[in-house]
Parts: structure tokens; C-alpha cells; sequence
């Protein structure tokens, strides 16, 4: 395996996202970066390139990283392996000549950087540019059956080992969500459960990230890259589909019964580097997440 090893001594998010850009990603298969205290590092398994770095913030709930999961640009996560990271994956494999693997790698790995200094609560991050985006033509390559609701959006059955579930293309965004259920009736303890539990399942999935949207609805989602492919959606179905079998019915079991949230919440490790929310009123915070995000 070559490396390719960036001056350790980089001081500044400035000098770090310079040598992001000039990093050959199509040949370095390991790369480290450091910046202000954070080392970013890479590595290749199969056809994917994964982005990452240990999350140093500790005080965050595990529920607050599936807010922030919402809008933090080019599909970074928030993850548990075992301890917090964010986290991109991009995939190598199968792509047309035409498609710039270098640039969709360095922008990856800018949006990991750029997402340490994400303020807490929801990242109110801006739209992602869909103009250009043609989803029939996208569909049709991707050779995935699906079905065109009356206000166009085009919703794929994903049929999982469990049941069958949705996943809705978001064209203006270039999202795929997966709801699973609903929150909004949970408790402090009960939502960090789901919440620690999906953490820990997204991290070995790639390019999966949980995340809640309006109405407190807890779910699944994938963000295509930019100028996306047909073979990046049916890496992204594929994706799904995935993390569908993974978790989606303890998820929902989850959300549905209090004790077992509860019970899952006593079997965690003292030294896991996330811990619930202290208990307080049975009330969600003054703010909605955000469905908005940026590439």
C-alpha cells in the first residue's frame, strides 16, 4: 500500500485544505492531515475512499449528531467506531471517464475539515445545488424500478429482508431519504438509545448517515455526489438497502417500546465517549432540524 504523508506540521484549516487539494487521491491510498489539533485520515477498501477523523468534542448528545447530520455538506457523518467521527465515504468504483474522482475526493475531504467547526445543534447549511440535475435520465441508468408520485418525486420500494420501505429522491438536493419513524413522542433517554444505536450502525455502512428531519422523523439518508451518475444512485440504493437490513427494525423497535430503549441504554459501556442526555422536561428544543445542506 503507498502513502502519502502531508507536512505534519500544517498549523491552520488554510494549509490543511491546500494540501487536501493537492493530493493526488486517485493514487494515495493512505494520506494523513493534520490541522489544529485534528488529524484527518484516508484509506481505500474495495471502491471506496473513506475521509475521517476522531471527533475531539465530547460533550455533544448522541441525539445532537443525528441533528447535525442533516446538514453537513457532501454526505460527512457523525459516526460511533468506537469513538466519535466524522466520517465520508466516496465511492472509486465503477464511474464513467468523464467523472473527476480527484475533485469529488479533495471536496469530500474540505467538507470533513469544514464540518469540525460546525456550531452545535442543527448546521443551517445551504441548499444543495440540484439545477442541472435531470433524475429521469439518472433512474433510467441506474436501471432501479421505481414510482413517480403526483408531485413528482420519485420514491424506490426497497425490498428489504424485513419489509418492504421507501427511499424518496430528492432532485433539488441530490438526497435519498429513508424514514423510519417517528421521535416525537420519545423521551431524553429514548432518543439517544435510537440515537447511539444508528451512530454505531452507520459506522459500518458506507456512505449511510442517520439523521432526523421535520416533525422529529428519524431516518436514513444518502447524499449524491456532485454531477452524480447513474452508478452513484444504484451505489446509493445499494447502500441503503444495507443499512435497511442492519437497523431499521431495532430502530423501529426502539421507537416503539420505552423499556427496551432503556434497557439497550443499560447495556452500554462506561467508557463509551458518548452518554445520553440527563433526563429533563419531556419537551424538544425550540429549534427544528434543518432539511437543507450543502454539497
Amino acid at each position: 500500500m503507498s502513502t502519502t504523508n502531508i507536512d505534519p506540521l500544517l498549523g491552520t484549516a488554510a494549509q490543511a485544505l491546500s494540501a487536501i487539494e493537492a493530493v493526488e487521491w486517485h493514487t494515495a491510498r493512505c494520506c494523513t492531515i493534520v490541522t489544529h489539533m485534528h488529524t484527518l485520515q484516508t484509506h481505500v477498501e474495495q471502491d471506496w475512499l473513506t475521509i475521517e477523523l476522531t471527533y475531539p468534542e465530547q460533550s455533544l448528545s448522541a441525539y445532537n449528531c443525528l441533528l447535525k447530520n442533516t446538514g453537513l455538506p457532501c454526505g460527512v457523518r457523525y459516526c460511533l467506531d468506537p469513538e466519535l467521527r466524522l466520517r465520508v465515504d466516496v465511492y472509486t468504483g465503477r464511474l464513467p471517464r468523464s467523472v473527476d474522482l480527484n475533485a469529488r475526493a479533495a471536496s469530500a475531504a474540505r467538507a470533513v475539515v469544514e464540518s469540525v467547526t460546525a456550531t452545535d445543534g442543527p448546521v443551517q447549511a445551504t441548499v444543495s445545488s440540484g439545477a442541472g440535475l435531470d433524475p429521469q435520465s439518472l433512474i433510467e441508468e441506474s436501471g432501479w424500478a421505481f414510482e413517480q408520485r403526483a408531485d413528482a418525486t420519485a420514491v424506490f420500494p426497497i425490498d428489504a429482508e424485513r419489509g418492504i420501505r421507501h427511499a424518496l429522491l430528492n432532485a433539488e438536493e441530490a438526497t435519498l431519504w429513508m424514514p423510519i419513524g417517528s421521535a416525537g413522542k420519545t423521551v431524553p433517554p429514548e432518543r439517544d438509545a435510537i440515537a447511539i444505536f444508528l451512530l454505531r450502525a452507520t459506522a459500518s455502512i458506507r456512505a449511510v448517515r442517520a439523521v432526523v428531519r421535520e416533525h422529529h422523523q428519524v431516518g436514513l439518508e444518502v447524499v449524491l455526489p456532485g454531477d452524480p451518475t447513474g452508478a452513484d444512485l444504484a451505489q446509493a440504493l445499494e447502500a441503503l438497502l444495507v443499512a435497511c437490513d442492519a437497523c431499521a427494525a431495532e430502530v423501529t423497535a426502539l421507537l416503539d417500546d420505552a423499556q427496551l430503549a432503556a434497557a439497550y441504554l443499560d447495556t452500554l459501556s462506561e467508557t463509551d465517549s458518548l452518554k445520553p442526555e440527563p433526563e429533563g422536561p419531556h419537551d424538544w428544543p425550540d429549534y427544528q432540524p434543518t432539511t437543507q445542506r450543502r454539497r
